[in-house]
């Protein structure tokens, strides 16, 4: 029998180890050693045990397949190389209009955060992204101005900074401006760390390079 990660189910390889993502139930791990060797062996060869795919599936991380190989999701974002974060200071803090749009982005981010499953948010980002532009056809200017906009109005809004909020509300102020963006998940073992930003093509909107760099992808939205 052939085998696929079930649907929102993502993984990736952080310092050696195989970390998971269940999306349904908003949980990262790992598995026992022996379990990962299985998993490793299905990542990697044409063939398998049957015995290790089904209890792999009876762990919910496998559902039955007709292709011959794992079938890995794949990301899609580039290794950010660049960020408005590290290329220029904090700038003055915008008009009164656009510091009210940024302190209700936020505020019902959170309350979004708070009524929703990690599920349910994931698939409202999906939703509101397919209608947006990308950066590929109109180039990049639209977003930095819009970022760095957000930026400088953030710190004057009383909620304290979280990564996955605080991403939350950047990408709906994007989406107000028809602007696309990823959400990148990522994910460091020794100690265990996760982590998200808001990402267009190789330039990261909200955060430093060095930080994001330590993180290995594993959800891309």
């Amino acid at each position: 029998m052939s085998y696929r990660l079930r649907d929102e189910v993502y993984f990736c390889w952080a310092d050696g180890r195989a970390v998971f993502l269940d999306a349904r139930r908003d949980r990262y791990f790992c598995l026992a050693p022996s379990i990962e060797s299985a998993f490793r062996d299905l990542c990697q060869q044409d063939t398998w045990a049957d015995a290790d795919g089904a209890k792999l599936a009876a762990m919910g991380l496998l559902a039955a397949s007709d292709h011959k190989h794992l079938g890995a999701k794949s990301l899609s974002a580039p290794s950010p190389q660049r960020s408005i974060a590290d290329d220029a200071p904090i700038a003055a803090p915008s008009s009164l209009p656009i510091k009210l749009e940024v302190g209700w982005a936020v505020a019902t981010s959170k309350l979004r955060l708070q009524r929703s499953t990690f599920l349910e948010t994931i698939q409202h980002l999906r939703r509101k992204k397919a209608a947006c532009a990308t950066p590929e056809r109109t180039g990049l200017e639209p977003w930095l101005r819009a970022a760095t906009a957000f930026r400088a109005s953030r710190r004057w809004v009383p909620i304290r900074p979280i990564c996955l909020l605080d991403s939350l509300a950047l990408l709906q102020f994007l989406a107000r401006r028809r602007l696309a963006a990823d959400l990148v998940f990522g994910v460091k073992l020794n100690p265990f760390s996760a982590h998200c930003w808001v990402q267009a093509e190789d330039v990261i909107l909200n955060d430093h390079v060095e930080f994001a760099q330590r993180h290995t992808q594993i959800l891309v939205v």
